[in-house]
């Protein structure tokens, strides 16, 4: 995320997958990706303000003024903000929506999250394909459909590591953007393809033909991307 700076739409969609993680209950990934974030870019205020009703909702009031105060260095005049102030400072502090969004959540609890699920289980029905997971580049898992057990948060984190170099290197010598790499390994294939802030990965067998993961990569990640809004 070395370019969210220069790249507004893609902290754009690093607000919408926030977003997404907090119409899921999924709060605890959605700080991390924030607070990451907000270490590459200070002026994004949707970011901030994600961020806030993230910590409110988790009642970690001290955090969510903190960070609002912050926000309020850049844009004092932010109606968001001004709202999120009279909830934080008023003497007598309110009880807040936000909880019982999540508690509404819970009964369609991964509504969006089957969505995607289904998806990845469509792509594992051939018996070549080992499993699948989405990730977004910071490591963060979003969704997995695995039938054979690994690392899951290790593997995530490698794959964004290595997708963050690359796309270092490719932005120096100005080569544009790629559509997948792939690992070849002594038992087994990797495959990974990415559109900022979201990393789709394929496992696979050794002697599955080339060109069939990229094809039904591609073909789900499309799939995934709508389903996210990206």
């Amino acid at each position: 995320m070395d370019d969210l700076k220069s790249s507004p739409k893609s902290v754009e969609m690093i607000a919408m997958l926030a977003d997404f993680y907090i119409q899921n209950n999924l709060i605890e990934q959605a700080i991390e990706l924030l607070k990451i974030s907000l270490g590459e870019t200070k002026e994004f205020i949707p970011l901030y303000i994600k961020l806030i009703e993230a910590y409110l909702i988790k009642g970690k009031e001290d955090e969510a003024r903190n960070i609002l105060e912050k926000a309020l260095i850049i844009d004092r005049d932010n109606e968001k903000l001004g709202d999120f102030s009279k909830r934080l400072y008023k003497e007598k502090i309110e009880t807040v929506t936000e909880p019982e969004l999540t508690l509404e959540t819970e009964e369609k609890e991964g509504e969006e999250i089957s969505k995607i699920k289904s998806i990845l289980k469509e792509i594992n029905e051939d018996e070549k394909i080992l499993g699948s997971l989405l990730i977004d580049e910071t490591g963060l898992l979003i969704a997995e459909d695995l039938k054979i057990t690994i690392d899951v948060e290790g593997t995530s984190a490698m794959i964004a590591a290595i997708f963050s170099e690359v796309n270092d290197v490719i932005k120096k010598i100005k080569l544009g953007s790629f559509e997948y790499m792939f690992f070849d390994f002594p038992k087994g294939r990797l495959f990974s393809f990415m559109h900022s802030p979201l990393i789709f990965i394929i496992l696979c067998s050794k002697d599955i033909e080339f060109g069939f993961p990229i094809i039904k990569g591609k073909e789900a990640f499309e799939k995934l991307k709508k389903n996210l809004g990206f």
